[in-house]
């Protein structure tokens, strides 16, 4: 019986170096709660689209199939994104870096509500994937995905978008970034670099266990 974890770095075990130290990582520890082998399909700094792809690869690959596979998917920052310009791809390319001298495009794919809107059919994207395959999972923000206000209307962004995402019952309630910021230095790899450390890892997983064994 297996454990996937898909997001950002908060679910790889990011290491404060560079690395991935599994120790570090909130789903590792779930998945010993659950008895379970921990696949790690998380990765640094990459966005909801990317999540989105990995989720559908490992299936069709089979690294993951519903008869033994739990899913954790950690969703993170909506800036980020995969992008093609020219004939480079950017797999985690976000508007507010210099990696792309297109000040135009970075504007465009910073807009709060085209940020929302992309959130918005990712997470409903792979909800539907894992109810029509039969996957037992869990989703949870491991970062906010966005921080704005957005514009909810017909031509904008449907309500029934957000409607669809409010009722996912298996959508956990916590929040892993705002949760470590909440527990201080203490949950931090160090005092500059504020993802979770062994401690924060282990303590969170724990909240976790607790929302999927009381469903």
């Amino acid at each position: 019986m297996n454990l996937a974890s898909f997001g950002c770095s908060f679910l790889y075990g990011y290491d404060g170096k560079g690395g991935c130290d599994k120790s570090y990582s909130t789903t590792y520890h779930l998945s010993k709660l659950m008895n379970r082998n921990w696949i790690n399909k998380s990765d640094c700094g990459i966005g909801n689209d990317l999540i989105y792809e990995r989720l559908i690869t490992s299936h069709q690959r089979g690294d993951i199939n519903p008869n033994d596979t739990f899913i954790v998917i950690g969703w993170t920052q909506g800036f980020r994104k995969k992008v093609f310009i020219d004939d480079e791809v950017y797999l985690t390319y976000r508007p507010d870096t210099d990696q792309v001298d297109n000040k135009e495009l970075s504007y465009y794919l910073s807009n709060t509500n085209l940020v929302y809107y992309e959130v918005l059919k990712n997470i409903i994207g792979v909800y539907v994937f894992l109810e029509n395959y039969g996957y037992d999972y869990l989703m949870l923000d491991t970062i906010n995905t966005t921080m704005d206000e957005c514009k909810v209307e017909e031509n904008y962004i449907p309500q029934e978008l957000f409607d669809m995402k409010d009722g996912i019952n298996k959508y956990s309630k916590l929040n892993y970034y705002n949760w470590i910021q909440d527990k201080g230095d203490k949950a931090f790899i160090s005092k500059s670099d504020h993802h979770p450390n062994q401690w924060c890892a282990e303590q969170f997983s724990e909240l976790l266990y607790s929302e999927i064994i009381n469903e």
